[in-house]
């Protein structure tokens, strides 16, 4: 189960590190159009908002991993007492 944890947890950090690449560029977008004089577009503001919000849901997924992993932790060294 814990081999399973940590393959989710590489697919999470692998979509974790994406996103933040995402909003780095879109930071950079919104940037790069200040500099220039532009405003920069709702459609940008929001595609940051819900970068922002995708990230912290992911961040909220590997927390959850990390509890879970050390239940079965606890829970199998409970166990291992016990039969010892």
């Amino acid at each position: 189960e814990i081999k399973q944890l940590n393959y989710d947890r590489r697919l999470i950090e692998g979509s974790h590190n994406s996103m933040l690449e995402a909003y780095r560029g879109q930071i950079r977008v919104a940037a790069d159009k200040q500099r220039a004089g532009e405003p920069v577009s709702e459609a940008d503001t929001q595609e940051m908002s819900q970068l922002q919000y995708k990230i912290s849901q992911n961040s909220k997924s590997l927390a959850k991993l990390d509890k879970r992993e050390q239940d079965i932790s606890a829970t199998f060294k409970e166990q291992l007492e016990r039969y010892r």
